[in-house]
């Protein structure tokens, strides 16, 4: 279930800034889902399959879009399409255009891509990490308080590890994106089929509704 990359005009009073999206979607957003839901567990039917469609849909933009992203991608930007069959960015924008081939040697534009490329890669981890609710809160100073979130997998710490790093510090080479969806981790959930995310993505959001 690929993810569709769009571009909405620039606009003629702003014409240094653009605003790229992927495909519109009318569901909501995983941050609020995590928020009127609370976190997914990490062996959920869910959380499987959305770990991966945001690492595919990060992919996508890494490879189709030449602009330079100015902020962090969050479960903000990750709406729910397809009945939770598949989720696409929105409300993404864009800043400077990396500049083009012709005016950089393939040397600077590979590492302009794999700088743009673990960006994203860290940005999809922390989206992940946040789904299952894993996440540091801003400590006041070095004793400060730390959220402590759920005990993760084995294979969901090591992504952690690499993706975002223990205590700033990241362990071994960032993967590209490409090379982490070809991991066991990310791979799609064998025995499953479309109809059963839609049935667990709606028992979630009945869920919700009859607990508000």
């Amino acid at each position: 279930f690929p993810a569709f990359l769009g571009h909405e005009p620039t606009p003629k009073d702003d014409p240094g800034h653009a605003c790229w999206y992927i495909e519109e979607a009318a569901g909501p957003t995983l941050a609020q889902l995590v928020a009127s839901r609370g976190p997914l567990a990490e062996a959920s039917l869910l959380f499987g399959h959305w770990r991966r469609q945001i690492l595919a849909a990060l992919l996508h933009l890494s490879a189709q879009c030449t602009f330079m992203v100015p902020h962090a991608i969050t479960l903000d930007h990750v709406r729910v399409a397809e009945d939770g069959g598949r989720l696409v960015l929105d409300g993404l924008d864009f800043g400077a255009e990396a500049p083009p081939p012709e005016l950089t040697s393939p040397e600077e534009a590979a590492e302009a891509h794999a700088a743009r490329d673990a960006a994203l890669f860290s940005d999809g981890v922390r989206m992940i990490l946040a789904l299952v609710g894993d996440a540091e809160s801003g400590a006041e100073g070095a004793a400060g308080p730390r959220f402590v979130g759920p005990e993760l997998s084995r294979q969901l710490a090591a992504v952690k590890a690499i993706g975002v790093g223990v205590g700033g510090v990241r362990s071994g080479v960032t993967p590209t994106l490409q090379q982490a969806l070809s991991h066991p981790y990310f791979r799609p959930l064998p025995g499953f089929e479309l109809d059963d995310v839609q049935a667990a993505y709606k028992a979630l959001v009945q869920g919700a509704a009859e607990g508000a």
